[in-house]
């Protein structure tokens, strides 16, 4: 540089003072460091006068890709041009080894160089990777010119395809028993990580499967995924892909998984408190189920409707859809499904203080769940338990519900210092989790449980 100050000024003055560009001008050099500085200037004032229509900021940056892009080799240059295809923030290097259709090894060391050549930067984890925005653009744009010979529609579906076997696998780790292995994951801690990392690209996968006509992946990602949604409590990303994913089906004819959808989406937009949505799109779950003589679908869809309906107070309404959904799921032996009804069942009817019919429809539950080994569902039917049980599945908001429900039974018979407790625990557990709107109603439920203990006068009862 101090050799040749006027060409370090022209460098500087063509990369705009802007780092990104800079940091690409200086990667070139380091590369060929006998390269003189006005080779340099040379090159980046050619690039400036082919986009001079663009900003003084733009073409400075462009210029430097551009030069950056023709310094790659063919294999390295169609990779970058590959990458803008992955729809996340950003991506794996095994998912970039997908586009490229190289072995893992092969693709890392590639990223490595670009990653060198600062078009691309490391993740914060080892082994992910990002495009700055404006290297994105450049690439995309690149991309969509040299299509035929990187072949990137065969890279696009290698990539879908990638993360359908891949999410499929996950999500059958969701039920499995701790320190179980599978072909793709040592085990659910695994398949969950993976899920956490990937869950921005496979979400907006879905959307980019239906936009190039891969109907099929769409509804299939969006299957695979909404358990992990619901689980990570991310209900908007679950609304967006269910939509998209219903109207795939639609175009497939594919009416039991538009049912599916239906079901999703309802469950979603309950758990967004969008009640009247969720019981005009259930509604139609269970009509659509009706239609299809699913007695299986339409008891689904009744038990996510009985506990919309719920919500809103309408309990008889609920009290109906659950005895229903629970009749069904004992015609077609879905025990859970059973159990999961019976005990919403007791819920609602518990709301109306019809309190032995609760009892009864809440011992039922305890049954079945214990007659299939199903401590997770045994957490929910009000045992003493049901913390535990909830606590043991690893799911914290389940035992923090759990918590609650125990402490309105406790309350019922009049148990109100062991009411209180729940109570507490519940709303301890659902501030941890930062589900502060459900922590606000539970504390009501401590201040109702306090005063009825203190009784009429402000004293204990007697």
């Amino acid at each position: 540089m101090a050799q040749a100050p006027e060409d370090a000024a022209a460098i500087a003055r063509l990369c705009a003072g802007l780092p990104l560009a800079l940091c690409t001008a200086a990667a070139l050099l380091a590369d060929t460091p006998t390269r003189p500085l006005s080779s340099l200037a040379q090159a980046l004032r050619a690039e400036h006068s082919r986009l001079d229509r663009l900003r003084r900021e733009d073409r400075a940056v462009r210029a430097a890709f551009e030069l950056s892009h023709q310094h790659l080799d063919q294999d390295h240059a169609r990779l970058f041009r590959l990458l803008p295809l992955n729809p996340g923030h950003d991506l794996a290097t095994e998912s970039a080894a997908r586009l490229a259709d190289v072995d893992v090894p092969q693709a890392e060391e590639m990223l490595q160089d670009l990653a060198r050549s600062h078009l691309i930067e490391p993740g914060p984890v080892w082994g992910r990777w990002r495009l700055h925005d404006l290297v994105r653009l450049y690439a995309d744009e690149a991309g969509h010119a040299y299509a035929d010979p990187d072949q990137r529609d065969a890279a696009r579906i290698r990539l879908l395809d990638f993360y359908e076997a891949f999410t499929w696998a996950a999500n059958t780790h969701l039920d499995l028993q701790p320190g179980t292995r599978t072909h793709y994951f040592a085990d659910r801690d695994g398949a969950l990580s993976w899920l956490d990392a990937e869950c921005d690209s496979l979400v907006a996968a879905v959307t980019m499967a239906t936009a190039h006509g891969r109907h099929e992946t769409s509804a299939a990602l969006a299957v695979y995924l909404v358990e992990f949604l619901h689980f990570r409590r991310l209900f908007d990303s679950s609304i967006t892909i269910s939509t998209v994913a219903m109207a795939a089906c639609r175009v497939l004819g594919d009416h039991v998984g538009e049912l599916t959808m239906l079901n999703n989406l309802g469950t979603a937009l309950h758990q967004t408190r969008r009640f009247d949505e969720a019981i005009e799109t259930l509604t139609r779950a269970a009509a659509t189920a009706r239609s299809l003589n699913d007695r299986h679908g339409e008891g689904i869809a009744l038990t996510n409707l009985g506990n919309a309906l719920h919500e809103v107070r309408r309990l008889e309404e609920a009290i109906d859809a659950h005895t229903r959904a629970a009749v069904f799921a004992g015609e077609t032996g879905d025990l859970h499904l059973q159990a999961t009804a019976l005990n919403n069942l007791g819920l609602a009817l518990r709301e109306l203080r019809r309190f032995e019919e609760a009892i009864d429809a809440h011992t039922r539950a305890v049954d079945i769940a214990d007659e299939i080994g199903d401590r997770r569902l045994e957490g929910m039917s009000l045992t003493k338990e049901a913390a535990t049980a909830a606590r043991q599945s690893g799911d914290r908001r389940r035992e923090s519900a759990v918590l609650n429900e125990l402490g309105g039974t406790l309350r019922e018979v009049r148990r109100f210092t062991e009411a209180v407790d729940a109570y507490t625990r519940a709303v301890e557990i659902a501030l941890e989790l930062g589900d502060l709107h459900p922590a606000g109603l539970l504390q009501t439920n401590i201040v109702y449980a306090q005063a009825l203990a203190l009784g009429p006068q402000g004293r204990p009862p007697s």
